[in-house]
């Protein structure tokens, strides 16, 4: 009984080493090879600012690290809460004398999307001492780079985690009499899946504390999305857009929310005023305040301003008090407002 337990536990413990994945890390990529005349290769792309190592082992490898991703952002992606961005580019390079022959990619959490381009499966520059690329055709060979974007809604405020399923066939290249890697070519394959992933590393954009007494601004550069941890004493204002200010003071407590506001036409709230040329706003996610807010929007004096629900179709004029060089009103739900010309009645889009 002792030895068949004994051989039990044995088998065990080789059975869970070999269903232990490989982890490794996102890494940032090294320079780029540069082409004959010494500029930077990959036909003047820009470089893949991450990479990852996968080789005819890898299977169930995992990467963790790199890119924190935000919908609303500066363009690039960094390595921080503080330097996200809206995509990152992610090489997938391989050993020497391995090929990449086929790969697909396929978003494991809905916050982010990924697509691949397959390029030729490695990642060979300009040879300066041979004075040629080292493969049969003699062109540069580059690695498959997989973009990855964001994708988290407009109530995404905490960072959450994200993760992108990778499927490729892998295998050693084969080479001409030359000995240089021929294109499209590969021997002894192996089918592999490994994941590419980061942990609170996902959310719509940055997030700021919203103080008292405070002017904010809202950009890519520092994101959309607020947390209000205390009573607003002395009165702060949020620089929306252009023409949309709002003005906190009061009893908030507690509470997180994005700020950021749409231009687009909102067609069917601007047929039912007859104003085509109406101007719209949208706050996004039509966020709920525990206090009330006053909003400020550009408009003449002459001018009306109409709430909009999207969800039930409804549209009514509001109350306002012209200060200058807007209309304001106080509000604790911010909705779509559409600024008009035209004086009409209260209704439904959907009734109409």
């Amino acid at each position: 009984m002792k030895k068949l337990l004994s051989a039990l536990l044995a088998s065990a413990m080789v059975l869970g080493m070999a269903s232990t994945a490989f982890a490794g890390e996102i890494k940032k990529s090294t320079p780029a090879p540069t082409t004959k005349s010494g500029s930077i290769s990959q036909s003047a792309k820009r470089q893949p600012d991450y990479n990852v190592e996968v080789d005819v082992n890898s299977d169930n490898a995992e990467y963790e690290g790199g890119p924190f991703l935000y919908k609303y952002g500066p363009e690039w992606a960094g390595e921080s809460e503080d330097a996200g961005g809206t995509k990152a580019e992610v090489a997938v390079t391989v050993p020497e004398g391995q090929i990449i022959d086929r790969i697909s990619v396929h978003a494991a959490t809905k916050n982010i999307t990924a697509t691949v381009k397959r390029n030729q499966g490695v990642a060979i520059g300009y040879d300066s001492a041979k004075k040629r690329y080292p493969t049969s055709n003699n062109k540069e060979w580059l690695a498959p780079v997989i973009t990855l974007k964001a994708g988290s809604g407009v109530r995404a405020y905490e960072l959450e985690d994200w993760e992108v399923e990778v499927d490729a066939t892998i295998g050693y290249q084969v080479k001409d009499k030359n000995g240089y890697p021929i294109s499209g070519r590969a021997n002894r394959t192996q089918e592999i899946t490994f994941t590419i992933k980061n942990s609170d590393a996902a959310a719509y954009s940055r997030m700021r504390d919203l103080e008292s007494g405070t002017t904010y601004t809202i950009n890519k550069q520092n994101g959309s999305l607020f947390e209000i941890q205390n009573n607003i004493t002395e009165s702060s204002r949020v620089k929306c857009l252009d023409g949309v200010n709002l003005y906190f003071k009061g009893k908030y407590g507690y509470q997180k929310v994005n700020l950021r506001v749409s231009t687009s036409d909102i067609a069917a709230a601007q047929k039912y005023l007859g104003d085509s040329y109406a101007d719209c706003y949208e706050f996004l996610g039509s966020p709920k305040l525990s206090a009330k807010v006053k909003c400020r929007i550009s408009a003449g004096k002459d001018q009306y301003v109409y709430e909009y629900n999207k969800s039930t179709g409804a549209i009514k004029k509001l109350a306002t008090t012209y200060e200058g060089d807007g209309l304001s009103f106080q509000t604790n739900r911010l909705m779509s407002y559409i600024v008009s010309d035209k004086n009409v009645k209260d209704g439904n889009v959907k009734k109409k």
